[in-house]
């Protein structure tokens, strides 16, 4: 009769650990999902703000940039928005550039015209 308790008690004890761990994997997966998250949104933010400051750089130097860019853009100079995907947006410092939609994975240039910046 004792080993068939003690058998018993082993197995609870043996469930409640595995129901544990499975609580802490979800815990965890639910973590990374959540940093995975948060690294596609910070690098899309970054080429943003990139692609903005290699505006501010033309406007300023007169020099023309080529770069490819990793996601879908569009500039607003209306708005003085750069908008990536149509989720996550930046400013730009003037409104002095042409309006235009940018695909990823295509070269682009930004030359400066005269007061104008020229993306294409």
């Amino acid at each position: 009769m004792r080993k068939a308790q003690s058998s018993m008690e082993f197995m609870i004890a043996i469930s409640i650990i595995i129901i544990i761990f499975f609580i802490i994997l979800g815990v965890s997966l639910n973590k990374g999902i959540e940093l995975n998250k948060l690294n596609k949104e910070l690098k899309e933010k970054n080429e943003c703000l990139r692609l903005s400051n290699l505006i501010t750089y033309g406007l300023i130097t007169g020099n023309n940039y080529t770069t490819i860019i990793d996601f879908n853009m569009s500039i607003d100079p209306d708005n003085k928005i750069i908008r990536i995907d149509d989720k996550t947006t930046c400013t730009i410092s003037t409104g002095a550039v042409n309006k235009v939609n940018l695909i990823k994975n295509k070269k682009i240039i930004i030359e400066k015209n005269g007061d104008y910046i020229n993306v294409k």
